[in-house]
């Protein structure tokens, strides 16, 4: 790995760590809830204060177990419950309450101060265009990790 490439990869690493606890703590001293909660409730909301578990897990790109460990910990706080429907009885939906809507009205402004504070007004105006667009290259593809692999497999095997 040339010295280019080593330092992007290190720097995205730290500066996803740095920003990402820095964000969570902004969320966590307003908000009954951490980034992570606010994220699963933001995409509850999006979708119209009721969603599949699988499409939660495909939004937040974390396995179905996860979620549901989560949304046990949001249901235990009262923010939101399971409903499984009769016509499906396979599909579980996460359902945002009042207090859910309360905690994430609660956190949203703490949640845009401090991802300006700590990512947005950190990167000049005139190249985050540009930024954007590169993270935007490595989540396009649904298919990354796929062609990443074969791309491998090639190369390694000289084709």
């Amino acid at each position: 790995m040339s010295d280019d490439r080593r330092r992007a990869w290190s720097a995205f690493l730290r500066a996803y760590k740095i920003v990402v606890e820095a964000v969570d703590k902004g969320v966590r001293l307003e908000a009954p809830i951490s980034l992570a909660e606010y994220e699963l409730l933001l995409h509850v909301k999006r979708a119209g204060d009721r969603i599949r578990f699988i499409d939660l897990a495909n939004l937040t790109l974390l396995s179905q177990s996860r979620i549901s460990r989560q949304i046990d910990t949001l249901q235990e706080k009262g923010f939101l419950y399971r409903e499984i429907t009769d016509t499906d009885r396979r599909a579980t939906f996460a359902v945002l309450t009042k207090a859910g809507q309360k905690a994430f009205d609660e956190a949203g402004e703490a949640f845009v101060t401090a991802c300006r504070d700590n990512f947005l007004d950190l990167i000049p105006e005139d190249r985050l265009g540009a930024f954007a667009e590169v993270l935007e290259m490595l989540i396009r593809d649904p298919n990354y990790r796929n062609r990443h692999h074969r791309d491998a497999a090639n190369r390694a095997s000289g084709r």
